[in-house]
């Protein structure tokens, strides 16, 4: 029978313990768990997207995962739906106290919200005149901002405004 899930035990160890980053969903807990389990024993760095849908299975079945991140980057629904906050700079807070040490919580057009346990602060988005298509804006965001703070070394403000740029880019075309 085919399925387009693997299983747990089909994960190639190797080719995540060369990586730098692992970053992933929560879609499959299964596949997340066990390759995040192999990211940890290899010092790999973990970063998790949090959207609203996989966020409404709330912090009891989710939170043990989500503690394992080095970064998380929710969208803003999902940082207040795994937090039950209405307020997303609260939201970002919960989730620090909670032991994330990185929280990026993307916002659409109003920028990135960046917390840590020293600071919070909004990196603003760039002004895009004519928006064509946002899906996969998230995921270009995602990407831009792993290859500029985890493979190019840059600081954190300098790696939103990069994944900001790129994001901005990306909704100027049609796909995603």
């Amino acid at each position: 029978m085919y399925t387009s899930k693997l299983d747990p035990s089909e994960i190639n160890e190797d080719y995540i313990k060369k990586s730098k980053v692992l970053h992933t969903t929560i879609i499959h807990q299964d596949l997340a768990k066990e390759a995040i389990k192999i990211a940890k024993r290899h010092g790999v760095v973990i970063s998790i997207d949090l959207e609203a849908q996989i966020a409404k299975r709330g912090w009891n079945e989710l939170g043990s995962i989500i503690k394992e991140a080095d970064v998380l980057i929710p969208n803003k629904e999902g940082a207040k739906m795994i937090t039950k906050s209405k307020d997303i700079h609260q939201a970002a807070k919960i989730l620090i106290e909670r032991g994330i040490p990185l929280v990026i919580i993307t916002m659409g057009e109003m920028g990135a919200l960046i917390t840590t346990q020293e600071y919070q602060k909004v990196i603003p988005a760039y002004n895009v005149s004519k928006v064509v298509d946002t899906t996969g804006a998230g995921d270009t965001f995602n990407g831009a901002f792993i290859v500029a703070r985890y493979i190019k070394d840059w600081d954190i403000e300098k790696a939103c405004r990069y994944a900001n740029a790129a994001a901005a880019l990306k909704i100027k075309k049609l796909g995603a």
